[in-house]
């Protein structure tokens, strides 16, 4: 994209930076969901978790 133009290239640069932040967020309350139902004993430990936050992810990430 810097062929484009600088300013172009900024731009697109803080767009996936921001992205980023979007999914960021989601795993966090996703891991912190996943916490309090090893804590209360929903499913046994954390990695039982995991295939469910990677499922959240690959749904709300674009193509």
């Amino acid at each position: 994209m810097a062929h484009v133009g600088p300013a172009y290239a900024w731009l697109e640069m803080e767009m996936q930076k921001a992205w980023g932040e979007f999914w960021i967020e989601k795993l966090f309350y996703g891991v912190q969901d996943c916490t309090l139902k090893v804590m209360t004993m929903e499913v046994s430990n954390f990695s039982a978790c995991v295939s469910e936050l990677i499922r959240e992810l690959k749904r709300f990430a674009s193509p």
